[in-house]
């Protein structure tokens, strides 16, 4: 073989090599963008005097979900144990949630774990595992005072201006 055949040759293997490298790559990013994202969240209502908590679960991927486990834990002493055994075994599809209510007077610091597969794939390269700490006690940070006034009439009337301002 003489240079201008191994040149060749070196050419057609480094553009394989290319080709293969560059599927893979495409293959894999599209695995892994293509996953559900489930998250868990924690939302803060304040309407008058009361202060409500809802613990939300959320998938935010591209694919359905498949929830197997979720726990949760209290890094606090001096709360009841939340079940959030009502999450495990469920699906949710992209872009849907769903809430539990948190009871009244615990505070203190949690601690969520759930593990969730991508839907009808439950085998150890499709298995998410996640874990989330929330601070019970932020919802003093969240909170805005309305100047002038204390009734529930002028609170949803500065509700009402802020979502007016919001949408310019």
């Amino acid at each position: 073989m003489n240079i201008s055949n191994w040149i060749s040759v070196i050419s057609i293997v480094v553009s394989l090599l290319i080709a293969i490298s560059s599927w893979i790559y495409t293959a894999w990013t599209t695995w892994k963008n293509n996953r559900p994202n489930v998250v868990v969240s924690i939302r803060h209502y304040r309407l008058a005097n009361s202060m409500s908590r809802y613990l939300v679960i959320k998938n935010f991927g591209k694919v359905t979900a498949d929830i197997k486990n979720v726990t949760g834990k209290w890094l606090t002493d001096g709360n009841e144990k939340i079940d959030l055994s009502i999450w495990e075994d469920t699906t949710l599809a992209p872009g849907q949630d769903d809430t539990i209510y948190l009871p009244d007077g615990i505070d203190g610091k949690l601690n969520v774990e759930i593990e969730y597969f991508r839907h009808k794939k439950q085998n150890k390269r499709n298995k998410f595992k996640d874990t989330f700490t929330f601070n019970i006690n932020k919802e003093f940070d969240l909170e805005f005072k309305i100047k002038g006034g204390n009734n529930e009439e002028t609170f949803l009337a500065e509700i009402a201006r802020t979502l007016q301002e919001m949408k310019k």
